[in-house]
């Protein structure tokens, strides 16, 4: 099987990383390469993972590409860990398959259907967890609540005592340690969305006001 990654960020480069430990045939593009007449993607991709950036109308316009100019063969996967899968593409060839960074390390990879994808598509992105030595569920569990629980770090730092009156001010530093003690987490709150990026962090915040209603705070407003 000839799996493409699009998208050479760092998500991108380290799903490429993992398939080829693993001793799979996979080649890592950058998205703007389809626009080029000189690069061939129909003749070989059996399966395509998208790692490109959070962003709704983007994956759209790639995805209706990829339609056009890949095998009928070819199951397509999206590595969003918020964006509506079903407005992303109606294909049955499509359906999410979200890893977790980093995926060389983290074993877990949320492989979610839409209501247009074909049992065999989802059979493949499974299967294809598996022979990484992933587990695989069969929904995106995780983010809804752990932005949740970061909303919730956020809103305690934003609405705290700053004046000063009790003395109670607390810092990015003090939620993250209290995480890292209390919880044996490896990282706090803040140090988690350093890690993640902060960049993908507001885009999944933003998706999840639309999606969740005004639970969410705008945490990059500080």
């Amino acid at each position: 099987m000839k799996i493409y990654i699009i998208g050479a960020g760092k998500m991108g480069k380290s799903i490429h990383a993992l398939m080829q430990e693993n001793g799979l045939d996979v080649r890592l593009i950058h998205h703007t390469e389809l626009h080029s007449t000189e690069n061939n993607l129909t003749v070989d991709a059996d399966f395509i993972i998208e790692t490109i950036i959070e962003d709704l109308e983007a994956k759209k316009k790639l995805f209706t590409e990829l339609e056009k100019i890949c095998p009928l063969k070819c199951v397509f996967t999206s590595n969003t860990s918020s964006l509506p899968l079903d407005a992303i593409s109606h294909s049955h060839r499509f359906l999410g398959m979200h890893f977790f960074n980093p995926p060389t390390v983290m074993k877990l990879v949320e492989v979610e259907r839409t209501v247009y994808t074909s049992r065999e598509a989802e059979q493949q992105a499974w299967d294809l967890a598996m022979r990484l030595s992933k587990r695989p569920i069969q929904k995106r569990i995780v983010n809804p609540i752990l932005f949740t629980m970061l909303d919730k770090a956020c809103e305690m730092f934003l609405q705290q005592d700053k004046g000063g009156s009790t003395g109670n001010h607390i810092t990015f530093e003090t939620i993250d340690l209290a995480f890292r003690l209390g919880l044996n987490h490896k990282l706090g709150p803040f140090e988690l969305m350093g890690f993640i990026g902060f960049d993908t962090c507001e885009a999944i915040f933003k998706q999840f006001q639309l999606k969740y209603g005004v639970r969410f705070i705008k945490m990059f407003k500080w």
